[in-house]
């Protein structure tokens, strides 16, 4: 019993040791940090999307599907996307918010979406996009160059990766 607690007393002594001090790092250590390393926070085009999915699980439903997708497009041109995505959209996540599938890096894409996505100006809608499973209807809410993530977003990752050397 005293080895024990002898031990958890040398073991919780060396944690303490070896822990960094309360104000490690300092705003000037995480900035030198964040700029000697701005090639690893990189990014690609990013894209906030909302859609309706219109799928087509039995072949029986392709040409419903399609034409239903067709008609979709259509009326989000000029009635309000996210009333049609929660109510139409056959994907339920988005769906259960207005279509919004948030931020998508452009190498997320699928193909079939990418071609169409990165020619849209943020409030427009695109031609409904076959892929393998169905159709998607796709709205451009926002889209953001490809560049290097600002501090303030990446300022706890450093912070926590210095604490940890």
């Amino acid at each position: 019993m005293q080895r024990s607690r002898e031990e958890l007393l040398v073991s919780s002594y060396l944690n303490d040791l070896s822990r960094p001090p309360a104000g490690y790092p300092s705003e000037q250590e995480v900035s030198q940090a964040y700029e000697s390393s701005k090639d690893s926070f990189k990014r690609p085009r990013r894209f906030h999307l909302a859609q309706i999915y219109i799928g087509d699980a039995a072949a029986s439903d392709k040409q419903v599907a399609d034409r239903s997708a067709k008609e979709l497009a259509s009326k989000a041109k000029s009635e309000d996307f996210a009333q049609l995505a929660t109510k139409h959209s056959q994907q339920a996540l988005s769906a259960a918010r207005g279509g919004d599938m948030g931020w998508i890096d452009e190498d997320q894409l699928i193909p079939e979406m990418k071609d169409q996505v990165v020619k849209l100006t943020p409030g427009t809608v695109s031609q409904p996009i076959r892929s393998q499973t169905g159709w998607h209807v796709v709205k451009l809410l926002e889209s953001k160059p490809a560049g290097i993530a600002p501090l303030s977003e990446v300022r706890e990752t450093i912070n926590a990766g210095l604490r940890r050397l």
